[in-house]
C-alpha cells in the first residue's frame, strides 16, 4: 500500500512539473459571429464580450479549465485550453465534445492603428483596394478583401476582421503570396488557415 502511495505521490509531482499549455491573449472567434477578446493573467482568464461589453473573470481550476458563475443567474461556465490558438468553452461536468470551439485569429490590438494618421493612412488604402474593384473586375472579390482589412484596420477593429480577410482571400488565391500587405500584414496572412 505504501508503495501506490509514493507512486501515486511521484506521478502527481511529475504532472505539476510539466510545462501548463500555452495561454495567448486575444481575439478569439466561433468563426459564426461570436468573438471575445482574452486576456490571461496569472490564474484567471478575462474574457470581454465587445458585442455587449460585458467581462467576465474565470478562475483557473485544479483540472487547468477556468470557471466563472455568472452573478446574475448562477449558471457556471468553463474554459478549457484546446492548443495554442483554441479555447473550448462549455458547462462544467459536461463532455468536452459538447463545448464550443473559439479559435484565436489574433493577438487583440495588433491591427490597430497607433494614431489618427495611421487611421487616415489605413483609409486611403482601403479606398485604393476598392477602386481596385471597379478597374480589375477580375478580381474584384480579393481587392473587396484586400479594402475591407485595411478599412477594419483603419477602425480600429482588432485582428479577428483582418484574419477572416485573409482567410477568405486565401480560398480564392492561386499564389500564396499576401497579395496586400499594406492591408493584411504578414504575420496575419501567414497564419490565415
Amino acid at each position: 500500500m505504501t508503495s501506490i502511495r509514493t507512486a501515486a505521490l511521484f506521478a502527481a509531482l511529475a504532472l505539476m512539473a510539466l510545462p501548463a499549455r500555452a495561454q495567448s491573449n486575444g481575439t478569439y472567434t466561433t468563426g459564426m459571429g461570436y468573438t471575445i477578446e482574452v486576456t490571461f493573467d496569472g490564474d484567471s482568464l478575462e474574457v470581454y464580450e465587445p458585442a455587449n461589453g460585458k467581462r467576465s473573470v474565470y478562475a483557473r481550476q485544479d483540472d487547468g479549465t477556468y470557471l466563472f458563475t455568472n452573478p446574475v443567474n448562477g449558471i457556471s461556465y468553463t474554459m478549457e485550453i484546446g492548443d495554442d490558438d483554441t479555447l473550448i468553452a462549455n458547462k462544467p461536468g459536461a463532455p468536452r465534445e459538447n463545448g464550443t470551439e473559439l479559435r484565436r485569429v489574433g493577438s487583440a490590438d495588433a491591427a490597430e492603428p497607433v494614431d489618427e494618421d495611421e487611421a487616415d493612412r489605413m483609409l486611403g488604402v482601403a479606398q485604393q483596394y476598392l477602386a481596385r474593384v471597379q478597374s480589375d473586375p477580375d478580381n474584384a472579390q480579393a481587392w473587396s478583401f484586400c479594402g475591407f482589412a485595411a478599412l477594419a484596420r483603419a477602425q480600429g477593429g482588432g485582428d479577428s476582421q483582418v484574419m477572416q480577410s485573409a482567410r477568405a482571400l486565401r480560398q480564392i488565391a492561386v499564389s500564396s503570396a499576401n497579395p496586400c500587405s499594406d492591408a493584411i500584414p504578414d504575420s496575419i496572412w501567414n497564419a490565415a488557415n
